[in-house]
């Protein structure tokens, strides 16, 4: 019987919920007057489990968690010494000038920052001046360090385009990851034109099994989106406040659900389990379609019926 393993080549920690812009299709309803947020030491902890597990990288996200620069910096730090590569999400309110643009820059850079993803889109320029963006893409080339790239939520009606083609001309060689943009959180309340309808989204097999994610509260799910549906879901391990990470980790690395769905993907894992799915409802993605169909899918039920398959040798 073959042995399961699945990798983990990074973690995401969600340090805060307090963002200080309120996005029109924020999944995770992040606002100012949020509070929730990681603790400094018990972050750095988990670090030292991620450093001895042999994970290469780490990343942060929010809420916006530049909003606690001095620690998050004090925390880049010593993820890059336990040889860590480290990567953050920030919406880029933080450059509104010059001097503040430069200021933060160079404190990411003594930190040893690897890589900063900015969040562009319609609904963070109604907060965010697309000058701060310009600011961060001509201040970026004094430093070495960190790279920068920028994530652009695709919309139906293809408002994003607009965004990209006013920072045209300071793109250059800069990296951009598109992401769909999901019916779930504020986005909810959305025109239905916003979503991009992908009718094969059933089809596609999942690439981001190998990132689970520490949310704001401590709890842990096999992957960014399953912290959707909640600590009563199929995609909920556990809580590291509650019970070592590297425990945690280690049922993630052994899980036949996460080595199922990689390996055949929502729809094949379903049929094989016996659940009926609606392939042909509009989904915006792979996501979508898996949260949508696994629900009211029992966690206790779902381990039963796996424990009747093996894995592929």
């Amino acid at each position: 019987m073959k042995k399961i393993d699945n990798a983990i080549d990074s973690t995401c920690f969600y340090y805060t919920n307090k963002c200080n812009i309120t996005c029109g299709h924020c999944i995770s309803k992040c606002t100012p007057k949020k509070k929730g947020k990681l603790e400094l030491k018990k972050t750095v902890e988990w670090l030292k489990d991620l450093a001895e597990m042999k994970i290469k990288s780490a990343g942060f996200s929010g809420g916006e968690p530049l909003i606690f620069f001095d620690e998050i910096t004090c925390i880049i730090s010593k993820a890059k010494k336990l040889g860590l590569n480290v990567g953050l999400l920030t919406n880029g309110t933080w450059a509104k000038n010059w001097n503040s643009t430069t200021r933060t820059l160079k404190g990411l850079n003594k930190s040893g920052l690897d890589k900063l993803e900015i969040s562009i889109d319609e609904f963070h320029q109604k907060y965010v001046p697309i000058k701060n963006i310009s600011n961060i893409l001509d201040a970026s080339k004094k430093f070495s360090k960190p790279e920068i790239a920028l994530r652009l939520t695709k919309t139906g009606d293809h408002e994003y385009l607009k965004i990209l083609f006013l920072l045209l001309e300071k793109i250059g060689k800069t990296k951009i990851f598109l992401q769909a943009l999901f019916p779930y959180g504020r986005a909810k309340k959305l025109n239905q034109r916003k979503f991009l309808i992908n009718k094969r989204a059933s089809k596609c097999r999942c690439e981001c099994l190998n990132l689970p994610i520490v949310d704001v509260d401590g709890s842990v799910y096999i992957c960014s989106q399953g912290q959707l549906l909640g600590k009563k879901s199929i995609y909920f391990l556990g809580n590291a406040l509650e019970k070592p990470l590297k425990e945690i980790f280690q049922e993630f690395k052994e899980s036949k659900l996460v080595y199922f769905l990689k390996n055949l993907g929502p729809e094949k894992l379903f049929k094989k389990i016996g659940r009926e799915t609606k392939s042909n409802k509009g989904y915006v993605g792979l996501c979508h379609y898996c949260l949508e169909n696994s629900r009211k899918i029992k966690k206790q039920a779902l381990f039963n019926a796996l424990e009747k398959f093996e894995p592929v040798t």
